[in-house]
């Protein structure tokens, strides 16, 4: 049987064993400019085809707005 205290708290509350709340660090200035380009892609690879997706890759990369964005 497992250890009830090793336990994850149900979906939804966030808490670990401990209280314990998971936090996503910010973004650096290193990073940054490619969260912003995932931001830019996001809502088109969620609602579209692979050849929809692609093209809007193409579309930043001639653009440059995409430069290390598959890197």
């Amino acid at each position: 049987m497992a250890d009830p205290a090793l336990a994850w708290k149900p979906l939804g509350t966030l808490k670990g064993p401990k209280g314990d709340t998971p936090t996503v660090a910010a973004a650096t200035t290193a990073t940054a400019g490619v969260v912003k380009r995932a931001e830019d892609i996001t809502p088109l690879a969620d609602n579209a085809s692979l050849a929809d997706v692609i093209a809007k890759v193409n579309e930043l990369l001639t653009k440059g707005d995409a430069a290390g964005f598959l890197a």
